[in-house]
């Protein structure tokens, strides 16, 4: 399995969270969601996920747990405590993919933070390809240089 492509859209502020990135697998499959989160020991990438939900017993509509009220037809739920609990949407099995998928975010979010805004990693450096999108990036900088 390869990293063929990653995209990230760098947060501004001051929270844990440094970025939001999406990833394409193989150029078959494509994961969005993940976030930098820059930690005490450096970066982490997590997986995409969602807080867990409850159906609302008169809409059937889904509110997060901990809802006081639903918010889509106002009836009021039974007091629940607020869950801080997220469950991955998408994840990898074993550590030698997280590790291949970690290192290409890392390495793509690094560049892009030294070139100052928003990166597509070029897939040439990851599979032998350049994705069009990266390639008009690199005329526009070129063209900028001279």
């Amino acid at each position: 399995m390869k990293v063929t492509d990653v995209k990230i859209r760098i947060r501004s502020g001051k929270g844990a969270v440094k970025a939001i990135v999406s990833v394409t697998l193989d150029d078959c499959f494509a994961v969005h969601g993940l976030r930098i989160i820059e930690g005490k020991t450096g970066f982490h990438v997590a997986m995409p996920s969602e807080r867990p939900k409850i159906s609302c017993p008169k809409c059937s509509k889904r509110n997060e747990v901990g809802s006081k009220y639903c918010h889509f037809c106002g009836f009021q739920f039974q007091a629940q405590e607020p869950s801080n609990e997220h469950r991955d949407i998408a994840h990898p099995i074993n550590q030698e993919t997280r590790s291949v998928i970690e290192k290409a975010v890392i390495e793509a979010y690094q560049k892009a933070a030294e070139e100052g805004g928003a990166c597509e990693a070029p897939e040439q450096e990851q599979g032998g390809k350049r994705s069009v999108l990266g390639g008009l990036l690199g005329l526009f900088r070129s063209g900028e240089e001279g």
